[in-house]
């Protein structure tokens, strides 16, 4: 349109009702496209911003309803399209193949096949349009979902270096108050009365010890057992078994002849240690296996220092801990029943750890610890109640592909612990963090991200009650899902402490 004083108007806006005060420059950047505020203050200056017909500065503010135009000397350009006259209906088809660098990174992983591949179907119906697109800078944005469904069993988990002193294994070797070895019988009699395994403590030095292994080769014989409490035997000192009752009523006692339910063992009491106490040689050569007593954790041995029984191993699977009874692997002939032995050309010893000095790696943190290793996490902060409560009600919707994709726990405290609360471990709602009810995902197989509804969304209640009385809580949720590309969604959280 062409203006009276032949100027043409290329923009014309009507304010806002609503719009407050501003300087027309930044008004109109926000409405003209490619607009500089440099450009708009030297077309004010040019006289060719107008508000209700008069010609204004770029300091102007606008007000409600103001009829701003823009006009310049030249007329405002123009694009017509003419539609090319197809005589027959296109179908093509265009794959983009890419990502050269994956496909260097991951070449066996892909087993040279593209790492991303992009289809786009091109038809037409109409014979005067054809569909194009512009192959010059194709760009693909790819997104991923930080959810799992972690077990600990992962390649990256477990791998872990530790540095642990053994519990120190001595060789006893006994003798009875006639001054005459104890033989103590066969290896086959200690275990059918419990004795492998059973505690062993010297009445004088007051140290305890674990038997591990009865070499009734020799004569005296040797028991080697595992110093768990005190600085160790002494010679000369009387020594007392806790095994069964009729073990104990076989060794244990000041005089007499007595022998065992199997018949083997004939000695005179009491049984005092002899001889010398030599520390047994666990000669363990690097790359020698090693197990727990359940077989649940490996690793391998890197180093062994035999004076300060130090044993430095890689773990495959988790850590051990010190709680664990570790060697190289099962014990086949009974002498040591359930558990493993480190095997040696002269004796069989099950060892237990004493101490953990060092650790190095990554390993699967439980849910119910801080920092665990599910990545999608979504943790409340403290709530403090203002009356004491000892139970949770819990109610949230999710839209989820199976019912475990989702697990719930909760912490508390109570006002008199002393005890930072970000240090007290998680418990689950009905032991393994599932609804009250099972609640069917109604998603199924057709669940979509991009398709969502309102009846995907399902209400999964979780409760506990006779906790012990509590001030503050905490709420955590766990999101798992075994597909990046279908995480679960949750809304509509709610949680009440009552009492």
């Amino acid at each position: 349109m062409e203006s009276s004083n032949s100027l043409f108007e290329h923009f014309s806006f009507t304010v806002d009702k609503g719009q407050a005060p501003l300087r027309i420059d930044k008004y109109l950047m926000n409405f003209v496209e490619n607009a500089t505020r440099t450009k708009i203050q030297a077309a004010a200056k040019n006289g060719s911003i107008q508000v209700n017909g008069v010609i204004v500065k770029s300091n102007y503010k606008v007000k409600p309803e103001d009829q701003i135009k823009v006009l310049f000397e030249y007329p405002p350009s123009e694009n017509e399209l003419i539609a090319e006259n197809i005589k027959n209906p296109v179908t093509g088809e265009i794959i983009i193949k890419k990502d050269k660098l994956n496909e260097k990174l991951f070449s066996s992983r892909l087993n040279s096949q593209k790492s991303f591949i992009l289809t786009a179907n091109l038809s037409t119906h109409n014979a005067n349009l054809s569909p194009i697109i512009s192959l010059k800078n194709p760009k693909a944005i790819l997104t991923n979902n930080r959810v799992e469904a972690p077990t600990g069993n992962e390649n990256r988990y477990g791998r872990k270096i530790q540095e642990v002193e053994l519990h120190k294994t001595i060789v006893l070797r006994l003798m009875d108050s006639a001054g005459s070895p104890s033989t103590l019988g066969t290896s086959a009699a200690l275990e059918v009365t419990n004795g492998i395994g059973q505690t062993i403590k010297g009445k004088t030095s007051g140290t305890r010890a674990i038997l591990s292994y009865w070499d009734n080769s020799s004569n005296p014989g040797e028991l080697y057992v595992r110093v768990t409490e005190g600085d160790g035997f002494v010679l000369g000192e009387e020594i007392e078994f806790g095994g069964s009752s009729t073990y104990n009523a076989d060794l244990n006692g000041d005089t007499g002849t007595t022998g065992a339910a199997s018949g083997n063992l004939n000695l005179v009491r009491p049984i005092k240690i002899t001889g010398t106490l030599p520390l047994a040689q666990l000669n363990v050569s690097p790359g020698t296996k090693l197990a727990n007593s359940a077989d649940l954790k490996t690793g391998a041995v890197t180093r062994w220092n035999q004076e300060n029984y130090r044993l430095i191993f890689t773990s495959n699977d988790s850590s051990f801990d010190k709680s664990d009874l570790i060697g190289s692997g099962a014990v086949s002939d009974g002498l040591y029943e359930g558990g493993v032995s480190i095997i040696n050309e002269s004796f069989k010893v099950p060892v237990s750890i004493k101490n953990i000095y060092t650790s190095y790696g990554y390993l699967y943190t439980p849910d119910r610890l801080k920092n665990s290793s599910n990545v999608a996490t979504y943790v409340t902060k403290e709530i403090s109640i203002d009356n004491p409560g000892n139970s949770i009600n819990l109610v949230l919707n999710a839209a989820l592909q199976e019912i475990d994709d989702v697990t719930v726990m909760f912490k508390t405290k109570r006002s008199s612990q002393q005890i930072y609360f970000k240090d007290i471990n998680w418990e689950y709602f009905n032991a393994s963090g599932v609804p009250d009810v099972e609640v069917t995902p109604s998603s199924g197989t057709n669940f979509s991200p991009t398709t969502e509804s309102q009846s995907d969304f399902k209400e999964y209640n979780y409760s506990v009650t006779g906790l012990k009385e509590f001030s503050s809580f905490a709420i955590k949720i766990i999101m798992k899902s075994r597909n990046p590309a279908l995480p679960p969604r949750i809304r509509d959280l709610r949680a009440i402490a009552t009492f």
